[in-house]
C-alpha cells in the first residue's frame, strides 16, 4: 500500500528499505539484455535503467561479466539505484530475483474486480515483456477498522446501543501496460479515470492491471438528454461512425441504438443526418452515439 512520505513524496506500494544502507529497494523487469549488460523497468517509478551482469547476486556463471543463466527478458528482480560517477545517472545494482526463477505468480480476487484509479504516468508503445509496462494506476483500497485493523472501529450511538464500523482507505499503485486496454484505439493520458481488474502477487508486492477501460477523462461530463447532430461517415455491416458537428471526435455508431424500430437499409446510409446523445462505452471506453434518430 502506498504512503504519502514527508512534503507529499509519493511512495509506492513496491518500495523496502535497506536498514543498513537506508536506500531504497525497487522492483523492477529485465526488459533488454546485451553481451554485458542489459536495462531495467522499475514498476515502482515506471522508467528504465542500466545494470552490468556483475551487479547479479548469486547465480551459478564462473565470469561475473558472463550473462547469470537466471537472467531472462520477462524475469522480475528486486534492486537498488546507485549514481553512476561518470554519467551522473541512476543504475541498477544488487540485483536479486523476487522468487526461485524469477516468474511470481499473479491472481484476482473477487474485491479485485474492476477497481476505478486514476492514471498517473501513462504507458509508451515500447516492445515490453508481456503484461508488464511503464504506466501507473493510483487507486484507493477500502479497509475496515482502524489501522489495528481486526473488526473495524466500533462508535456507539446516541442511546449507546448501536454501532457502526468505520472504515480506512490507503492508496496503491498497480502497473499498467498498453497491451492491456481493451480497446486500443482509445487515448489514454494522466489523470485519466479507468476501471481494471487487480492482479497481485503477495510474493513479489505488486499489482498488474489488466483488461483496461476508459471511464472519463478529467471534468468530463455526460448527459443523456443533450442532443447533437452529426453525420454517418462510415459503415460497415452493424456498426459505423459519426462526424459530429460540435465535436472534432468522430463517434462510434451501433444500429441497436437507434430510436425507429423499423428503420430501412435505404434509410441507413454514409451522409445521412442524425441525431443522438454521446456516452462512454462501459467496455471499450469509446466515444459512442445512443438514442440516435434519423435528422
Amino acid at each position: 500500500r502506498e504512503r504519502d512520505g514527508p512534503a507529499g513524496e509519493r511512495k509506492f506500494p513496491n518500495f523496502k528499505r535497506n536498514q543498513a544502507s537506508q536506500e531504497t529497494f525497487h522492483l523492477g523487469v529485465v526488459v533488454t539484455l546485451k553481451e554485458t549488460y542489459g536495462f531495467l523497468l522499475s514498476l515502482n517509478t515506471g522508467s528504465q535503467y542500466f545494470f552490468h551482469f556483475s551487479e547479479f547476486i548469486g547465480g551459478s556463471r564462473s565470469n561475473p561479466r558472463m550473462l547469470p543463466p537466471e537472467l531472462q527478458i520477462g524475469v522480475m528482480v528486486r534492486f537498488i539505484l546507485s549514481k553512476n560517477p561518470s554519467t551522473g545517472k541512476d543504475i541498477g545494482k544488487n540485483l536479486c530475483l523476487v522468487s526461485e526463477n524469477g516468474m511470481p505468480q499473479f491472481t484476482l480476487a473477487e474485491g479485485d474486480k474492476r477497481r476505478v484509479g486514476t492514471l498517473v504516468k501513462k504507458p509508451s508503445d515500447l516492445p515490453l515483456p508481456e503484461d508488464f509496462g511503464d504506466g501507473l494506476v493510483q487507486f484507493k483500497v477500502e479497509a475496515l477498522g482502524g489501522e489495528g485493523g481486526g473488526d473495524g472501529d466500533k462508535e456507539k450511538g446516541e442511546n449507546g446501543g448501536e454501532k457502526k464500523e468505520t472504515s480506512t482507505a490507503t492508496m496503491a499503485t498497480a502497473i499498467l501496460s498498453r497491451r492491456q486496454l481493451n480497446e486500443q484505439h482509445v487515448h489514454i493520458d494522466v489523470n485519466d479515470v479507468v476501471s481494471f481488474d487487480c492482479y497481485r502477487s503477495d510474493k513479489a508486492g505488486v499489482c498488474i492491471a489488466k483488461e483496461v477501460t476508459l471511464k472519463c477523462k478529467p471534468h468530463e461530463k455526460f448527459d443523456a438528454s443533450k442532443r447533437e447532430l452529426g453525420v454517418i461517415s462510415a459503415l460497415k455491416g452493424s456498426f459505423g461512425f459519426i462526424t459530429c458537428t460540435e465535436r472534432l471526435a468522430d463517434v462510434f455508431l451501433h444500429v441497436s441504438q437507434f430510436e425507429e424500430e423499423d428503420i430501412s437499409k435505404e434509410d441507413l446510409t454514409v451522409g445521412r443526418d442524425v441525431a443522438f446523445s454521446v456516452m462512454r462505452g462501459e467496455e471499450s471506453g469509446r466515444l459512442q452515439a445512443v438514442k440516435i434518430t434519423l435528422a
